[in-house]
């Protein structure tokens, strides 16, 4: 059957062995801690177990640099298995979760696969997108000044992102503010012409006040009063 076998610097190596015990792993060792090789920690992993064999206690320079997953049983050890300082080689093993404990293969890409799942890389991969879904909305549209005091307009999460991510802001063009000066007028001219037609309507209602008619002399009035004479 393939077991992992795994050095002191971490590289991985698959190896097979005809029975996993700990006379054959020591045996297949090229590095040891003090001691005999033992059973280490388990894992359930769906319907079998991965153990772990190697060494926790040994000489300064012969530790082994690999991090196992947390959460691993041990039946004398209290350290966490993702915590706890190996020596030598580490071994790790698959067989199954039933009374006869049939050894199983157990390859690197298996490892691989293993780890994930126990590091729970799943979920950690559906929350990061969700998080980056929430943080940039495709719609998002602001309004901003640049150093020189130009209007700029600025729309996150679009197209016009760069190859770094950063938002492309988009100077507005001449004629987009010609258009709105010459909006800006026209409302001027408006308000102007409101003004005219209000103060006209006014002198109008002035002028409807005042009878012609009696302004204006006629031929049998008389400039003076009875009794009056020329000078």
């Amino acid at each position: 059957m393939i077991v992992v076998q795994i050095h002191r610097d971490g590289a991985m190596d698959e190896i097979e062995v005809e029975e996993v015990t700990d006379v054959v792993l020591h045996q297949c060792s090229k590095s040891q801690g003090e001691e005999h090789i033992r059973q280490l920690y388990e894992w359930y992993y769906g319907g079998s177990v991965v153990s772990c064999y190697g060494w926790y206690d040994g000489e300064a320079g012969f530790e082994n640099k690999h991090e196992l997953p947390p959460s691993g049983h041990s039946k004398f050890l209290e350290e966490d298995s993702s915590t706890i300082l190996l020596f030598g080689d580490i071994f790790l093993c698959l067989s199954e979760r039933n009374g006869d404990k049939a050894a199983q293969d157990f390859d690197i890409s298996m490892c691989g696969e293993f780890y994930h799942k126990v590091l729970g890389g799943f979920d950690d991969c559906d929350s990061l997108e969700s998080e980056e879904e929430e943080a940039n909305p495709s719609d998002l549209e602001f309004i901003v000044e640049d150093d020189d005091g130009n209007v700029v307009v600025a729309e996150l999460g679009s197209d016009e992102e760069d190859d770094d991510g950063k938002v492309e802001v988009a100077e507005l063009s001449d004629e987009e503010d010609d258009e709105e000066d010459y909006e800006d007028d026209e409302d001027d001219e408006d308000d102007e012409d409101d003004e005219d037609d209000e103060d006209d309507e006014d002198d109008g209602e002035d002028g409807d006040s005042l009878n012609y008619d009696d302004t204006v002399l006629s031929a049998d009035d008389s400039l003076y009063g009875e009794g009056d004479g020329v000078l």
